[in-house]
């Protein structure tokens, strides 16, 4: 275990964030589709909000609803617009991972201040053998890595996607 190791499986997560904030670029945020979309979804959700704040009448609230089933439309062509970029993050992100596994196949990468829970030492422990549990592999530094890099990073770049009024393209239950 060195500290090389370590910085290296969160280089190579730096690396990956990076390379997905990449992939997004080149396929959604720099398309005038994809900007001609969220103009339009702020738009629309610009009109509800107005519609709400108004003491809602029959008219209007058949106006809000039809402007909600907009955002939803909305909101689903984005979402499908965005399954190119998914398909190609995901398999450059399962060819990084690979290389990664690989390289560091029993090699103990970081040691853990703390005696992981059982079903958190499955993933910590993974590849390693023994059992000194406060050992991590490369797996476990990695996805914790990743989450915290590739959030920020998308908060920097401010690609972080416009937020999403109902939790599923179905619907909230009513």
């Amino acid at each position: 275990m060195t500290f090389i190791d370590c910085a290296t499986v969160v280089g190579a997560s730096l690396a990956g964030a990076l390379l997905a904030e990449l992939i997004s670029w080149v396929l959604i945020y720099r398309t005038d589709s994809y900007k001609r979309l969220t103009a339009e979804l702020e738009r629309l959700q610009s009109k509800v909000d107005k519609y709400k704040e108004v003491a809602t009448a029959d008219t209007k609230s058949k106006k809000k609803d039809r402007f909600e089933d907009q955002i939803k439309q909305t909101n689903q062509d984005l979402t499908s617009f965005r399954l190119r970029s998914t398909i190609a993050i995901g398999i450059a992100m399962f060819s990084l991972f690979a290389v990664l596994n690989s390289t560091f196949d029993g090699v103990v990468v970081a040691r853990l201040p703390f005696e992981p829970f059982s079903w958190i030492r499955t993933v910590s422990h993974r590849g390693i053998s023994g059992t000194d549990y406060y050992q991590s592999s490369m797996v476990f530094v990695y996805i914790l890595s990743s989450i915290a890099i590739r959030a920020n990073l998308q908060r920097l770049l401010g690609t972080t996607p416009p937020p999403n009024p109902t939790p599923s393209i179905w619907g909230a239950p009513q």
